[in-house]
């Protein structure tokens, strides 16, 4: 399951690479003389039924919140939909509902109130339950794995189960 992982930089130019791991790190990144950020990112998604161990969903996780926040994870414009996910989510990381959770929502989310209402409905699931839960709604989302590379006159969109160009993106 390790593969499924890999590390990313942001070049010079502003632009996210992918390290190639069986090279020097010093081979890879273009301006070396800089200290450079390396994040762990999910590189192959799957589906939530492939994966088994938890600190791989855990990381898996992780990844889907990061891609909640960065608006590149699409969630149904349906209340429900959208309470039914964050809540999981929250039970997922924390279990059961307390007033000191700092909740995972997309960018202008404003429905704080009905999130916790959703959350206690679902306090006595277990976190284990919940984070399978998660993982497999997120496989279901639109922008679930995607990956978009400029190039040159257009943007290549990748995504588990497509690869679409995009001309003047």
């Amino acid at each position: 399951e390790p593969v499924y992982f890999g590390l990313r930089y942001t070049n010079s130019k502003g632009i996210k690479k992918w390290v190639n791991l069986r090279n020097p790190i010093a081979l890879e990144v273009d301006n070396i003389t800089k200290p450079i950020k390396l994040e762990l990112s999910v590189k192959f998604y799957v589906p939530a039924n492939i994966l088994k161990d938890y600190p791989i969903k855990k990381a898996f996780l992780t990844q889907i919140k990061t891609d909640i926040e960065n608006g590149r994870l699409i969630i149904s414009d349906e209340t429900y939909e959208i309470l039914r996910f964050l809540a999981l989510l929250a039970q997922a990381e924390h279990g059961a509902y307390f007033k000191q959770i700092s909740y995972v929502t997309p960018p202008d989310f404003r429905l704080e109130r009905e999130l916790i209402q959703e959350h206690k409905t679902i306090e006595s699931m277990s976190k284990l339950d919940a984070l399978d839960e998660v993982l497999r709604f997120a496989s279901s989302l639109s922008g679930y794995g995607n990956h978009d590379y400029a190039v040159k006159n257009g943007t290549i969109s990748i995504s588990p189960n497509t690869c679409q160009y995009s001309v003047g993106n």
